[in-house]
This record gives C-alpha cells, sequence and structure tokens, in this order.
C-alpha cells in the first residue's frame, strides 16, 4: 500500500537500534519513495532529539503533536 505517514513508537531507549533498522526497511519496501517517518511514545515525548538517530522525520510529544506533525509531513509531498 501507498503511505504518505508512517508512525513508529518507542517505549524504552532499549528498541532504539532496532528501530533505526526497521525504519530503513519500511523505507526500503514503501511504494512511496518519500515517505515520512513520524517518531512517537515515551522515549521520544521526553528526547524528541532521539527521532533522527533513528532516522525519523519528526518527533511527537502527545496524540496532539502528533496528529499535527503527521498533516504537516504529508503536506511536504509532491501532489
Amino acid at each position: 500500500q501507498w503511505f504518505d505517514v508512517i508512525d513508529i513508537a518507542a517505549t524504552s531507549a532499549e528498541r532504539l537500534t532496532g528501530l533505526a533498522r526497521e525504519v530503513t526497511e519500511m523505507r526500503n519496501a514503501s511504494r512511496n519513495a518519500r515517505v515520512r517517518v513520524l517518531a512517537s511514545g515515551p522515549v521520544f515525548a521526553a528526547h524528541p532529539e532521539l527521532a533522527a538517530r533513528i532516522g525519523a522525520d519528526a518527533a511527537a510529544r502527545d496524540p496532539r503533536e502528533l496528529m499535527a506533525q503527521a498533516a504537516a509531513l504529508a503536506m511536504e509531498l509532491p501532489m
């Protein structure tokens, strides 16, 4: 399927190495060559700068910010 934005969540920092691999795999497998990845969950709420470490395009601290960030990332894509 085609996705504009994928959200990936983490509850603990121990998962970051695995998440970096998963982000790369999702980007490679996506039908959308410009798919955006959003990081959420307690780890990224406390440390949004870690989103870049896993290759995500942005981080969200709470559900409201998640929706706003997802909309903003989707708007970056060409129509």
